[in-house]
């Protein structure tokens, strides 16, 4: 079945997982699955618009889908019954060639375990149990992780060389928000002869929870003494986390002696992080700071609410900051932003502004 196929068939594999909740909720459920399997799935040089999808199929024109793939579906849904109805099916088998995912790693992402468990036990496997370590370790709490830790990890296995791809398993698992789960896994490693994760298994490990600004795991590591956790280092998540946003994130790293450079309200804005924007000046920053003002940033979105609210903390509009303002409104055609400049006090003459947008 060809990639578009697979494709069309997604308004049916939602309608039959809808048919598993409460009549009265069924279509807006439906809806719901059909967005979120299409955010699951490839799309290669596949376009299918949204409301063509949305539609209830029509089932003259169904092609039969893959039993796999209504699995996979099941699993991301924790459609248990679906999944005990399709167990022993010999389509529904091939798993890994499921459109949307293997469906014990879907199971495991939603943090559905009676899911994961079931299809465990449908395929005893340690290499399958290993794998999904590391999805269950970033979306289950610390009980739940030891529940499903593959039981061959011994010291023996761990260390053997033919099996090094276990401990590159445990190593990945490692990069999670949890720091019980990280200590939990950090015990297993320090029984084997690789008791430290070495320099390329820390800066992945580093980068990750920086990346995804952990807040617990960014803390944790920013208490540790490490020849890896450098400064350097620490700089590259500080200024990932200040461009997603993360308040409380970026609030650890100051509290351990990061110092603000002046760029970073500036880079808050541009990305829309308004709670980040609030924050910094009562770290210090200035609300004036950045190659663009936050204030500048609420003109371009017209957000008038903002640009009163950033004046309240005291940003300026007056001399090259009221002009930044008001050639950002001239060149984005913004009447009603330079009318609320005006009124604000900037100067909107075009002689005052002139080759400064």
């Amino acid at each position: 079945m060809s990639l578009s196929d697979r494709w069309g068939n997604i308004p049916h594999i939602a309608a039959r997982l809808a048919l598993e909740d409460d009549e009265n909720v069924r279509e807006e459920q439906y809806a719901s699955y059909v967005k979120l399997l299409c955010d699951r799935a490839p799309r290669g040089q596949v376009y299918w618009p949204l409301a063509t999808l949305c539609r209830q199929p029509d089932e003259d024109n169904h092609k039969s889908f893959r039993d796999h793939d209504l699995k996979a579906a099941a699993a991301y849904f924790n459609k248990t019954s679906i999944i005990e109805e399709l167990s022993g099916h010999e389509n529904a088998q091939r798993t890994d060639d499921s459109f949307f995912s293997c469906p014990s790693q879907l199971a495991a992402i939603g943090g559905h375990h009676e899911a994961v468990e079931f299809l465990l036990r449908e395929e005893p496997s340690g290499y399958r149990r290993s794998y999904l370590l590391k999805f269950l370790c970033q979306h289950s709490p610390p009980d739940m992780v030891k529940k499903f830790l593959p039981g061959d990890w011994t010291k023996e296995y761990l260390e053997d060389f033919e099996h090094g791809q276990k401990m590159q398993d445990l190593e990945e698992a490692m990069r999670t928000p949890s720091v019980e789960i990280f200590e939990m896994l950090m015990r297993i490693k320090e029984t084997t002869i690789y008791q430290k994760l070495n320099q390329s298994a820390l800066k992945a490990l580093y980068t990750t929870v920086y990346y995804n600004s952990w807040a617990e795991m960014t803390n944790h590591f920013l208490e540790l003494e490490s020849t890896y956790n450098t400064r350097e280092t620490q700089s590259l998540g500080y200024w990932m986390t200040c461009r997603r946003g993360h308040t409380a994130v970026v609030k650890a790293f100051l509290d351990h002696g990061m110092e603000l450079d002046g760029k970073e309200i500036g880079i808050a804005a541009a990305k829309g992080k308004w709670e980040l924007v609030r924050f910094l000046p009562g770290r210090g920053a200035d609300i004036n700071g950045g190659v663009t003002p936050p204030v500048v940033s609420a003109v371009n979105l017209e957000r008038e609410d903002l640009v009163r609210e950033f004046v309240g903390l005291g940003a300026r509009l007056d001399g090259e900051f009221g002009a930044k303002a008001v050639g950002k409104a001239r060149a984005e055609g913004l009447e009603s932003m330079l009318a609320l400049l005006e009124e604000l006090g900037a100067d909107v003459s075009d002689t005052a502004n002139e080759g400064k947008e």
